[in-house]
């Protein structure tokens, strides 16, 4: 599969322009002794270009796979690993996302856990850009948002990102997910290098120290994002800039917590993944796992998590999700 989807398009072509038999030679008699006239062999005809509905187009139930990362907060801050499309909830990673047409319910299996949203639980006052289901349960924050947050001027078509908190295993989980209307592997991104110019980014770091625990917003990190399909690799780097929230409100100052860079592959399930360095930091933990949406990958969408030992002393433990448009 993987082979079909990085095929360059050069190869494409080569396919394509095959011709059919050509004898090169005088045309058979038409009388007595000739043989019967060959049959020539058919010139392949290219293969037709996939259609695609966008997200927003897209009706009845719907089941979807989705990459996340996140945090869990228990009696220690550990870091959700960022899991693949096509991991699987028996591998104890990831979501599975399905929407009930019929009830307008979304149904959210996580490892270890199942849970569901619906119509009474929709925000009246959501988030710009977001489509909020909250409720508390003992106690504790029950949230699940979908997010379609544009790309300057142009809204989101493919690609969607999810964020889920959920009470698992004593403690807090929150999810950082990407998931949509993913590129058929059959559908070649074009042959050359393609990169990605706009983002979106969600999620949270936290950073522990002798002396507290901070919280940052996410929101206004950097992101570069580029594919090689010739070679299958995956590029990006992530710069992280927090927000610390102060009586549950973002700052207006912010905070760099450090860049991050990777170069992973694709892989066979097919989605893409690597882990992050940082130069002069020691990175305990990190990944980043995602693929490509809508037309020749059109829209990208990846989840991370990253685990820093800090050198002052402590930890700082991130986890979000990244929504890209080329």
């Amino acid at each position: 599969m993987v082979n079909r989807f990085l095929m360059s398009a050069g190869l494409a072509l080569a396919l394509v322009a095959c011709g059919g038999g050509d004898s090169g030679g005088s045309p058979p008699p038409t009388g007595g002794g000739g043989g019967p006239t060959p049959t020539p062999t058919p010139t392949p005809s290219p293969s037709p270009t996939p259609t695609y509905q966008t997200f927003a187009q897209l009706t009845g139930d719907r089941n979807f796979d989705a990459a996340c990362g996140g945090i869990k907060q228990a009696s220690a801050i550990t870091p959700i690993t960022a899991s693949e499309f096509g991991e699987g909830i028996s591998q104890g990673r990831g979501l599975a996302l399905g929407f009930a047409a019929a009830t307008s319910t979304w149904n959210i299996t996580g490892p270890g856990f199942s849970t569901s949203f619906g119509p009474a639980d929709l925000s009246a006052t959501p988030p710009v850009d977001t489509v909020l289901y909250s409720r508390t349960v003992n106690g504790l924050p029950n949230r699940f948002a979908i997010v379609s947050r544009p790309f300057g001027a142009q809204a989101a078509e493919y690609v969607r990102g999810a964020a889920l908190t959920f009470p698992n295993g004593g403690g807090i989980e929150d999810y950082f997910c990407v998931f949509g209307v993913p590129t058929l592997v059959t559908d070649t991104l074009p042959s050359s290098t393609i990169t990605y110019s706009q983002f979106n980014i969600g999620g949270f770091a936290i950073r522990a120290t002798p002396t507290g625990t901070s919280v940052f917003d996410l929101r206004d990190s950097t992101v570069t994002l580029s594919a090689n399909p010739a070679n299958g690799q995956v590029t990006t780097q992530i710069t992280l800039v927090g927000r610390e929230f102060v009586a549950g409100v973002p700052a207006t100052t912010t905070t760099a917590l450090g860049t991050y860079n990777s170069t992973g592959t694709v892989n066979s399930r097919p989605s893409f993944a690597g882990d992050l360095t940082s130069p002069g930091q020691t990175v305990l933990a990190s990944g980043f796992a995602g693929w490509f949406f809508g037309p020749q990958g059109r829209e990208a969408g990846y989840a991370f998590n990253i685990v820093v030992d800090l050198p002052t002393g402590g930890r700082l433990t991130s986890g979000g999700a990244v929504t890209a448009r080329r």
